[in-house]
């Protein structure tokens, strides 16, 4: 016999084995492209692809990171974020630090974000949402960027094959 309890058992344990499979899953046949580029990236895969992480939780290195709350996106971050990768891009170097010597705050505060927490996420050399957000995971520090619930907003862009994530939090 069904019922309304047991049915809601069935769901619990539904939920708690997608926890469980969490960082080992690939993901890349459960997301469906939007076709909505916003800085080179799809908007809806990366955003995806960040929230299942955060909230399943996920070992980032030898530290077991509980679920955050989902990330919404910022167009400030977004802005800020590709600048900075198309600066990379367009002068040939990989670095928080830009060649003019500004760093992640320094570029956020140009954009008008006003924060009280900030993080950065770089890379080079993936062609695909799922490969550069594959390879930030496997990278302790990175992952712990996408994993810190101190964050609330995200900003993304890919210039080339140079990416860059900017995490925040508001005032």
């Amino acid at each position: 016999m069904f019922s309304y309890r047991t049915g809601k058992k069935i769901v619990g344990l539904a939920f708690v084995m997608t926890l469980v499979i969490g960082c080992s899953k690939s993901t890349e046949e459960e997301i469906t492209p939007s076709n909505q580029l916003i800085h080179g990236v799809d908007k809806s895969i990366m955003l995806n692809l960040i929230n299942k992480y955060r909230t399943a939780g996920c070992t980032c290195g030898t530290d077991k990171m509980p679920p955050v709350s989902k990330l919404v996106w910022s167009d400030k971050l977004g802005q800020a974020a590709f600048k900075h990768t198309n600066d990379m891009a367009q002068k040939n170097y990989f670095s928080h630090t830009s060649l003019d010597g500004r760093g992640m705050a320094d570029r956020i505060n140009a954009e008008k974000y006003t924060w009280s927490t900030l993080g950065e996420n770089i890379a080079k050399g993936q062609t695909t949402e799922n490969q550069v957000m594959e390879s930030w995971i496997k990278s302790p520090g990175h992952c712990k960027n996408i994993m810190n619930g101190n964050f609330m907003e995200v900003g993304f862009a890919r210039v080339q094959n140079y990416w860059t994530q900017n995490f925040g939090r508001s005032k």
